[in-house]
């Protein structure tokens, strides 16, 4: 286990290595990227799954599958561009605990992420049955994290899971009280015990590995403080993380800062919405890739 006194590593853009395409790639190539999300509490959910889903795509995915509650399918069936649906048995919009259903949805995908706009009381069990069956890497944010705060070992079992917690969620989950966080080391505590990724999100982001291993990366910025700026970074580590790019949860938060810096550049910082984001992502992408 890695001794908590030591600093971790600090991950700049200098370290991201996303290689060029070849020029005989198809979407097959770039990983197919499934996403559990999405509920009737939330208005806007269809919007904060789609911008994962969105995010997914501008970051170089192939492929993106929305999995949503087959009654709430007209509140994404209007917006959906390059994405397309998974329909999922439901009642009154919230899912229904069909593994075998949620099983077929997420089969075939490189990545799997579950939680934006995701509530409902059968959420945890979904998860946690996520969490013991995906062999593919497993992002969980938002609805799926707060599903499980209260469950004992949640990620026993766990195959490949990588959470993207905010001080509250991460909170919620260790049972601390957020001022007595120490980011760093609890992060590294956290990670190594459970045996699981953990991306600690703030200004300066930290993410530690189940081996001990610990990055930070400092590209936040308070444009980023609205809701849906997690799920736009799910998003980006899905996508980069079923391209098999190194370094996905490191090289997605620089990705997702620069983003976001490149729309506060445009707007304000105070103004910058989700989708100016999303709609960076591209260019901010672009800029990184090595010659």
């Amino acid at each position: 286990m890695r001794n908590f006194d030591t600093l971790p590593i600090r991950f700049t853009s200098s370290d991201v290595l996303i290689p060029k395409r070849d020029v005989q790639s198809h979407k097959g190539t770039f990983g197919k990227v499934a996403i559990l999300a999405g509920c009737p509490d939330y208005p806007g959910a269809g919007f904060l799954a789609l911008s994962a889903a969105r995010a997914a795509l501008a970051s170089g995915a192939g492929y993106t599958k929305l999995c949503v509650a087959n009654s709430l399918w007209p509140a994404y069936a209007s917006r959906v561009e390059g994405e397309t649906l998974a329909l999922l048995p439901d009642e009154d919009g919230y899912l229904l605990p069909d593994l075998d259903a949620i099983d077929s949805a997420v089969s075939g995908s490189n990545a799997v992420i579950a939680g934006p706009g995701l509530a409902g009381g059968n959420v945890q069990k979904i998860i946690l049955h996520l969490i013991r069956s995906v062999n593919v890497p497993l992002i969980l944010d938002a609805g799926a994290l707060n599903a499980i705060c209260d469950v004992p070992d949640p990620f026993k079992g766990a195959k490949n899971v990588i959470i993207t917690p905010h001080l509250g969620e991460f909170s919620r989950l260790t049972g601390k009280a957020i001022n007595e966080i120490n980011p760093v080391r609890d992060s590294i505590q956290y990670a190594t015990s459970q045996g699981i990724t953990v991306h600690l999100k703030g200004h300066e982001s930290v993410t530690a590995y189940p081996d001990g291993r610990a990055y930070i990366t400092c590209e936040g910025t308070p444009a980023l403080a609205k809701a849906g700026s997690g799920d736009v970074l799910s998003g980006i580590i899905g996508a980069l993380t079923a391209q098999g790019i190194a370094h996905p949860v490191e090289t997605a938060t620089i990705i997702h800062g620069r983003a976001a810096r490149l729309a506060e550049a445009e707007f304000g910082e105070q103004g910058v919405l989700q989708a100016d984001v999303v709609g960076k992502i591209a260019l901010s992408v672009s800029r990184l890739i090595k010659n």
